[in-house]
Protein backbone atom coordinates (compact mmCIF):
# COMPACT_ATOMS: atom_id res chain seq x y z
CA UNK A 1 0.00 0.00 0.00
CA UNK A 2 1.11 3.53 -0.85
CA UNK A 3 0.02 6.77 0.90
CA UNK A 4 0.60 9.53 -1.65
CA UNK A 5 -1.79 12.77 -3.14
CA UNK A 6 -4.18 12.46 -5.99
CA UNK A 7 -1.93 14.68 -7.95
CA UNK A 8 1.41 12.88 -7.36
CA UNK A 9 2.79 10.38 -9.91
CA UNK A 10 0.49 7.95 -8.71
CA UNK A 11 -3.10 7.86 -8.94
CA UNK A 12 -6.18 6.29 -6.88
CA UNK A 13 -7.28 2.90 -7.86
CA UNK A 14 -10.78 3.88 -7.28
CA UNK A 15 -10.94 0.53 -4.52
CA UNK A 16 -11.91 2.55 -1.45
CA UNK A 17 -8.89 0.83 -0.06
CA UNK A 18 -6.17 3.46 0.35
CA UNK A 19 -3.91 1.90 -2.21
CA UNK A 20 -2.47 3.56 -5.23
CA UNK A 21 -1.36 2.91 -8.93
CA UNK A 22 1.17 4.00 -11.30
CA UNK A 23 -0.85 5.32 -14.56
CA UNK A 24 -0.09 4.60 -18.33
CA UNK A 25 1.35 7.84 -19.08
CA UNK A 26 3.35 8.11 -15.68
CA UNK A 27 4.81 5.23 -16.85
CA UNK A 28 6.06 6.15 -20.06
CA UNK A 29 7.37 8.97 -18.77
CA UNK A 30 9.59 7.06 -16.23
CA UNK A 31 10.63 5.40 -19.30
CA UNK A 32 11.64 8.24 -21.15
CA UNK A 33 13.79 9.47 -18.31
CA UNK A 34 15.37 5.74 -18.39
CA UNK A 35 15.74 5.77 -22.30
CA UNK A 36 17.44 9.54 -22.16
CA UNK A 37 19.80 8.57 -18.98
CA UNK A 38 21.33 5.51 -20.83
CA UNK A 39 22.00 7.67 -23.97
CA UNK A 40 23.69 10.37 -21.98
CA UNK A 41 25.45 7.44 -19.97
CA UNK A 42 26.17 5.64 -23.70
CA UNK A 43 27.40 8.95 -24.95
CA UNK A 44 29.88 8.87 -22.01
CA UNK A 45 30.82 5.64 -21.74
CA UNK A 46 32.32 6.64 -25.98
CA UNK A 47 33.78 9.82 -24.91
CA UNK A 48 35.38 7.74 -22.09
CA UNK A 49 37.23 5.46 -23.98
CA UNK A 50 38.39 7.74 -26.51
CA UNK A 51 40.17 9.93 -24.13
CA UNK A 52 41.39 6.54 -22.52
CA UNK A 53 42.44 6.05 -26.32
CA UNK A 54 44.26 9.23 -26.19
CA UNK A 55 45.93 9.13 -23.02
CA UNK A 56 47.47 5.35 -23.91
CA UNK A 57 49.03 7.05 -26.86
CA UNK A 58 50.51 10.21 -25.02
CA UNK A 59 51.96 7.43 -22.54
CA UNK A 60 53.76 5.48 -25.89
CA UNK A 61 54.97 8.54 -27.03
CA UNK A 62 56.31 9.70 -23.88
CA UNK A 63 58.10 6.98 -22.94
Amino acid sequence: MVKCSEDSLLKHNGLNDGSYTFSIDHISFIDHIIFSHTQRFQQLHSMNRELLFITQKLNFINY
